[in-house]
């Protein structure tokens, strides 16, 4: 069984750190720079590695409605993508990402990765490397794509970040987090 840990443990622990830490990696979520993950990471030069910063591909825009994911992903078993609440309160964001990238004249994968590399050189922000996954090549191809945004872009995905709360749990009760 996989295991995780809270964001704020890692915090923690970046700031108690006794030994060298080279990077770390992480989930990527909207979390990490507003728990004191970020913070650390900047305050000690160490680099943030952000995987999955298309949120399990929902980012995309392929995914429309929970019948489009795959009967055999674990995706199904994930509490944000459960339908009757959650999967309809999450695709908001998906909607709202997709609207800005068709403005920009790009992919909604293109905006999401874009927004994260952007942060880098913000004040208070590490070097943040973001590795999004894919499963084929032109997804590969499509996610190297370096979409510039404007602060006036960062600006309004920003404002869309500090309204939408995610629902439902990252992952299912019986995934330990704190190990």
């Amino acid at each position: 069984m996989k295991s995780s840990f809270h964001c704020e443990s890692c915090a923690l622990a970046i700031n108690r750190a006794c030994y060298t830490i080279l990077t770390i990696s992480c989930k990527f979520a909207t979390d990490v720079l507003d728990n004191g993950v970020a913070a650390a990471c900047w305050q000690y030069g160490i680099p943030l590695v952000a995987y999955s910063p298309l949120c399990r591909g929902f980012l995309t825009g392929e995914i429309k409605s929970f019948d489009d994911i795959p009967k055999d992903s674990f995706l199904r078993n994930l509490p944000r993508f459960q339908p009757g609440g959650n999967f309809e309160n999450n695709i908001k964001l998906v909607r709202q990402v997709e609207e800005l990238a068709k403005q920009k004249g790009c992919t909604p994968a293109q905006l999401a990765v874009s927004w994260v590399r952007a942060l880098n050189g913000r004040p208070g922000m590490p070097a943040i490397i973001p590795i999004p996954g894919a499963t084929r090549a032109e997804r590969i191809r499509e996610n190297i794509q370096e979409v510039k945004l404007t602060d006036e872009e960062m600006n309004s995905v920003d404002q869309i970040l500090n309204l939408f709360k995610p629902a439902g749990n990252r992952y299912p009760d019986f995934v330990p987090m704190e190990t």
